[in-house]
């Protein structure tokens, strides 16, 4: 004779850990925006010239008053890397210059800036993504990649740096992009970052990121 079955079988508890997932990212969302806004706002009240002052966060290498004078020399026909002045590379000047050679400079200054900080959240965001995805279940980190992208967004220093005009914004940028490149197996992005860096005048970093260009053309 079979055992009496039971009419009302044990319900499986459902785990809230996306829901939770969810609204964790919900919050670095929130951060991420505050951290943008707050760029547009500094620019919009015109804290550039005051920030772009400030040794720790422009240094003289990429100074806005450099990048004003070389735009200068430019429009007058003349090198302006015929002294030592200027470090910035002849793209960076072309990009940066006609937008920051009128004092004060403004919110259309600081738009290549923010967009290099957004550039540079993106690739971090795809770093954070595929160490997630490679990380063992007990080993994986509480932190998920939106608030990695958080974070970066909204810290104070960044915030600032961009406010000043500073070129390390593309050098963070160029950075990232090689690190998704090598962690995506896709040498041509990484080797684009690698080369960008480079070219912005970072040769120790650019050098220091080259295994990672490797290990994307190993994979």
């Amino acid at each position: 004779r079979e055992p009496p079955r039971d009419a009302h079988p044990p319900r499986v508890r459902r785990t809230t850990a996306p829901r939770d997932m969810r609204s964790r990212d919900r919050g670095a969302v929130a951060l991420a925006a505050a951290g943008v806004l707050a760029r547009v706002l500094l620019a919009i009240l015109g804290w550039t010239e005051s920030a772009s002052e400030r040794l720790e966060l422009a240094s003289p290498v990429d100074a806005l008053a450099r990048i004003r004078e070389g735009h200068a020399l430019w429009g007058m026909g003349q090198s302006p890397y015929g002294g030592s002045a200027l470090h910035a590379p002849p793209l960076y000047l072309a990009l940066v210059g006609p937008l920051v050679a009128n004092a004060p400079a403004g919110l259309v200054a600081s738009v290549p800036f923010i967009v290099a900080d957004l550039l540079a959240a993106a690739a971090i965001h795809r770093v954070a993504t595929a160490s997630t995805r490679t990380a063992d279940a007990a080993d994986a980190s509480p932190t998920s990649p939106a608030w990695t992208v958080a974070l970066f967004l909204a810290n104070p220093f960044s915030i600032a740096s961009c406010a000043a005009a500073s070129s390390a914004g593309f050098r963070a940028a160029a950075l990232a992009v090689s690190l998704a490149g090598a962690v995506e197996g896709t040498p041509v992005v990484a080797g684009a970052g690698v080369a960008a860096l480079a070219y912005l005048g970072d040769p120790t970093c650019a050098a220091l990121t080259v295994p990672s260009l490797a290990r994307a053309m190993a994979r």
